[in-house]
């Protein structure tokens, strides 16, 4: 008998009187390897031990060993495997690989999959993933999917989920995403929103929606949002929608803006615009304008506008204007002129009007004037008019003034003088 064959023999019996099967049989190898060049019949025991090996079991992990593969098993935990192989790895944890595929399995814990291969990772995680997805599983706690993938968590999980989607889970959430889908985010705060959006929830606090609608909520506040859409907000919650169009909504108050208008509101005050109309109000005064109207509002007074007026007010003072006129009062005195007239009045002293027209009034008496009359009145004595203009002073005087003619009138005496012709005096008392 050769030499070598008989040390060959040697090991081969030390195959059968120890318990390192895998150590042996790559010592085996090592010396086929060696050997194979001074003896070609070690191929025949060659051939014999190996299919003798395949039967064998390595510290309780049953091993199938397919198409030349190496296997390699320590502590019943750690499995690799290549060129069509299936593999079993025990102590709850099952994993199956195909084509060509690498999979580790350390501590029942962590999987990798590539090329069309199908995972399955136990312990309250379970995870799917096709074409070319890789996934990964840390104690139950981290998913992660891409390209199209369902991916369902549990127990503290997160979920990222990409294609344009982005997903995140906290505290026993459970979220599904697929391609520009619809999400639901739970925990007392409910999300919907489409086409390519993204939704972060966290503890129930912060929602952002995007396609030009922006929407935060904080305090368990059901927001909704859509293409365009209106948004209501309730409990402290500030939402803005779309248009550039800003809500600020405070106190339990519900706010709606259509048309580009921007809406602000303080103190439980309800305020509803339209037409490009900006609305301030204070100290919970109602206020509506229309047509580009701008109204400021002091001290509790609603005021109503027209047509492109503005108007100020002051000390609970109620002004009307029609007809682009511009009105200012002060101390409790209302004004009405027509015509593009502009009226000053303070301390009941000054008014001045249009149309050539120059009004004075002094110690709150009123004076009316049509086409361009100049009327001066000083201490109720001194009256002027021209151009069949009527004029009315105070005292109970009345002064009429006919084709050119200068009328003067004093302690209530009424003057006429035509045409050259001398003044006479009527007494009213006597009238």
């Amino acid at each position: 008998m050769n030499c070598n064959l008989i040390v060959f023999a040697v090991v081969s019996l030390s195959v059968f009187t120890t318990g390192n099967v895998l150590k042996v049989y790559t010592l085996l190898e090592y010396y086929y390897s060696v050997w194979k060049r001074y003896n070609p019949r070690l191929e025949y025991y060659h051939r014999f031990t190996k299919r003798y090996y395949v039967f064998m079991e390595c510290n309780n992990a049953n091993l199938e060993y397919y198409n030349d593969t190496v296997l390699e098993c320590y502590n019943d935990t750690m499995v690799e495997c290549y060129n069509d192989t299936v593999l079993e790895c025990y102590n709850n944890t099952i994993v199956e690989c195909y084509n060509d595929t690498d999979l580790e399995c350390y501590n029942n814990t962590v999987v990798e999959c590539y090329n069309d291969t199908v995972v399955e990772c136990y312990n309250n995680t379970m995870v799917e993933c096709n074409y070319d997805t890789v996934v990964e599983c840390y104690n139950d706690t981290v998913l992660e999917c891409y390209n199209d993938t369902v991916v369902e968590c549990y127990i503290n999980a997160v979920l990222e989920c990409y294609n344009d989607t982005v997903l995140e889970c906290y505290n026993d959430t459970v979220v599904e995403c697929y391609i520009n889908a619809v999400l639901e985010c739970y925990n007392d705060t409910m999300v919907e929103c489409n086409y390519d959006t993204v939704v972060e929830c966290y503890n129930d606090t912060v929602l952002e929606c995007y396609n030009n609608t922006v929407v935060e909520c904080y305090n368990d506040t059901v927001v909704e949002c859509y293409i365009n859409a209106v948004l209501e907000c309730y409990d402290d919650t500030m939402v803005e929608c779309n248009y550039d169009t800003g809500l600020e909504c405070y106190n339990n108050t519900v706010l709606e803006c259509y048309d580009d208008t921007v809406v602000e509101c303080y103190n439980d005050t309800l305020v509803e615009c339209n037409h490009d109309t900006v609305l301030e109000c204070y100290n919970d005064t109602v206020v509506e304008c229309y047509i580009n109207a701008v109204l400021e509002c002091y001290n509790d007074t609603v005021l109503e506008c027209y047509n492109d007026t503005v108007l100020e007010c002051y000390n609970d003072t109620v002004v009307e204007c029609y007809i682009n006129a511009v009105l200012e009062c002060y101390n409790d005195t209302m004004v009405e002129c027509n015509y593009d007239t502009v009226v000053e009045c303070y301390n009941d002293t000054l008014v001045e009007c249009n149309h050539d027209t120059v009004l004075e009034c002094y110690n709150d008496t009123v004076v009316e004037c049509y086409i361009n009359a100049v009327l001066e009145c000083y201490d109720d004595t001194v009256v002027e008019c021209y151009n069949d203009t009527l004029v009315e002073c105070n005292h109970d005087t009345v002064l009429e003034c006919y084709n050119d003619t200068v009328l003067e009138c004093y302690n209530d005496t009424v003057l006429e003088c035509n045409h050259d012709t001398t003044a006479e005096r009527y007494d009213f008392s006597t009238t």
